[in-house]
């Protein structure tokens, strides 16, 4: 049998073509427009989240500092329910230390650390080595604390108290434990319709009596009242706090909050300015007459009625935006409207205002 070759099918075989260059070209190209387009996203992304967490900082912040020093200035001169002077039972010489002088709800220092600290200021201040910073002032207020009020359980004797055992209190003391949001040493105030004083607790047993002698800092001038208080009389805890500017632990300048004569403690960082002007009333009719005036424009301390609040908050990052901001009020302590070059810190400004509870209608 023969096999014919010629009868045998042909099989045709094409030849396989990879990408060209062209091709090649184009495929780069539309994949290095699409790895832009993702990279645009996401570097657009991130700014957007530094921005965001640096604005929700600076915002709580904010809402920090406002709810806190309102609190303060609202309870300032406070003198329990009747408006009545008070009696400074503490042990203080003639030239009363800014601690102790609870009679004044408050003082302000007006740009401070643009000419010599006032001695009384420098002798209040704690340490003495932390300056407030240049063209910045100081508010100092007499204030309760932010605890409830406490009734006498008992008629007062001569040498002591009785306070009611209402409540524990989420205070702690430097030493014992709180009866009633009350700690020993602490710095008091008692009053009924009639009278009003400012003494320390010495000592305070668990059953809420509490002692008044002449021992610790200051201890009491007078150590056997002479008076009486009944049981419709109220205690609360008093401070002396005081709030100014200085340079903080990061570098930037932070706002410092002072207890008493207890060393300051960083109370809000990256606060680039404070402010404080004061509504005066010049006229006794119990409202503020004109406009918000600084610490040095006026001496009678007694007619301010409320207080206005200026701050310039920052960010704590210094990457937020890409050329230095400019602010409107407040400005800068050097009187600039402009951040200095290098610093692309988010700045915000804070302004409040709030009255003292005892002087308004």
């Amino acid at each position: 049998m023969s096999l014919n070759i010629n009868r045998l099918p042909i099989i045709s075989i094409t030849k396989q073509h990879g990408f060209g260059l062209i091709e090649v070209m184009i495929a780069m190209t539309l994949g290095l427009l699409i790895l832009g387009g993702i990279s645009q996203y996401y570097v657009s992304g991130n700014h957007t989240d530094v921005t965001t967490q640096a604005l929700n900082q600076i915002t709580d912040n904010a809402r920090f500092i406002a709810n806190k020093l309102g609190r303060e200035v609202r309870m300032a001169n406070y003198t329990g329910p009747m408006r009545i002077a008070s009696t400074n039972l503490l042990d203080v010489s003639a030239a009363i230390p800014l601690a102790y002088d609870l009679s004044e709800g408050i003082t302000g220092f007006d740009n401070v650390a643009s000419g010599a600290i006032p001695a009384e200021l420098a002798a209040h201040l704690n340490p003495t080595t932390l300056v407030p910073s240049p063209n910045t002032d100081v508010v100092v207020l007499r204030t309760t604390k932010d605890v409830q009020p406490v009734m006498l359980a008992a008629d007062s004797t001569a040498s002591n108290i009785t306070i009611q055992n209402v409540a524990n209190s989420s205070r702690s003391c430097a030493s014992g434990t709180p009866v009633s949001g009350i700690c020993a040493n602490d710095l008091l105030l008692i009053s009924d319709y009639r009278k009003v004083f400012f003494f320390q607790a010495s000592s305070i047993t668990s059953g809420g009596v509490i002692t008044h002698t002449d021992a610790g800092t200051p201890g009491n001038n007078v150590t056997a009242w002479t008076e009486t208080f009944t049981t419709v009389s109220e205690v609360i805890p008093y401070q002396t706090v005081t709030y100014f500017l200085s340079e903080g632990e990061n570098g930037q300048s932070a706002l410092f909050r002072q207890e008493n004569a207890e060393p300051a403690v960083e109370f809000i960082s990256n606060v680039a300015n404070f402010q404080v002007t004061y509504g005066v009333d010049t006229n006794s009719d119990k409202s503020v007459d004109g406009s918000y005036i600084a610490a040095d424009a006026f001496t009678n301390w007694d007619n301010v009625l409320s207080v206005r609040f200026s701050l310039l908050l920052a960010s704590e990052n210094n990457s937020v935006v890409d050329t230095p901001m400019s602010v409107s009020a407040p400005a800068f302590p050097n009187g600039t409207s402009t951040a200095p070059s290098g610093d692309r810190r988010l700045y915000k400004s804070l302004i409040f205002t709030a009255a003292l509870r005892n002087r308004i209608q």
